[in-house]
């Protein structure tokens, strides 16, 4: 098993959180896993927001001062959560045709 991002990756390529060979559970299509629990989204950070929207970091960082993308604070770091993000989107931004 070697170690990537804190994470134990075992001999399938899935990382295992505890390192001890019980593996994380994918996501599939619907938003309720196996054993009847709503899944949470996770949150992602700026650079991730950044490629999802083919702009950069510093890009995000005034979306963000502008009010144009919801985000938490968490202590001194940001996070986002992408459907937010689209939905906001969606609801404030329109979609421009050139003439």
């Amino acid at each position: 098993m070697k170690r990537e991002s804190g994470n134990a990756v075992g001999a399938h390529g899935r990382s295992e959180p505890d390192g001890r060979g019980a593996p994380c559970q994918e996501r599939t299509g619907s938003d309720v896993t196996k054993a009847g629990e709503i899944a949470v989204e996770p949150y992602i950070n700026k650079r991730e927001v950044g490629r999802r929207m083919g702009r950069t970091t510093r890009s995000v960082d005034n979306m963000m001062r502008r009010g144009m993308i919801p985000y938490y604070k968490l202590g001194y770091r940001v996070a986002f959560r992408w459907s937010e993000i689209q939905d906001h989107l969606a609801q404030t931004c329109r979609v421009c045709r050139r003439s």
